[in-house]
Formats: structure tokens, sequence, C-alpha cells
């Protein structure tokens, strides 16, 4: 993962803006969903919490990618990146 892509992770506040507008998050409840779960998942990578794997790249892929939750962030994720 590059620097500038770690940054942008660290950027998330964690406010949950992006779960208000999440489709999968509304139909699942399911942090994992919202991009605020995604961002969980890689910094648990980055800092060595988690193995990186396919049930993480899985967890990443499930996203409609509908722009709803960048659009929503108000320290402007790039969330539709993750």
């Amino acid at each position: 993962m590059e620097f500038s892509e770690l940054a942008a992770l660290f950027k998330c506040n964690k406010c949950g803006s992006c779960t208000s507008v999440c489709p999968l998050y509304q139909n699942t409840v399911y942090e994992g969903m919202a991009a605020r779960g995604k961002v969980a998942l890689l910094e648990a990578v980055a800092d060595g919490r988690l193995k990186a794997g396919e049930s993480v790249r899985a967890k990443l892929e499930d996203c409609l990618l509908c722009g709803a939750c960048a659009t929503n962030c108000p320290s402007f994720v790039p969330t539709t990146d993750l």
C-alpha cells in the first residue's frame, strides 16, 4: 500500500456518515459493508493486526460503487478507491 493511500485512510474520522447513505449497509446493517468498516479493515492490515488475504479482499469488493459514501464524507476520503 502506497503512502498516499494510507494517508487517505487516516483522514477517516469514523463519523459514520457513510453508513447513513450506503445501500448495502442499510440492507445488512453490517459494518464491513460501509466505507467506515472497509477503512477499519485496511487499517488493521496496514498495522499488522490482520493478515491480508482473500477474505479481506472479498469484504473490500462488496460495494455497489454508487459513490454515495464519498459524496457524503465530510473528510473527503476517496471511499470508492478502497
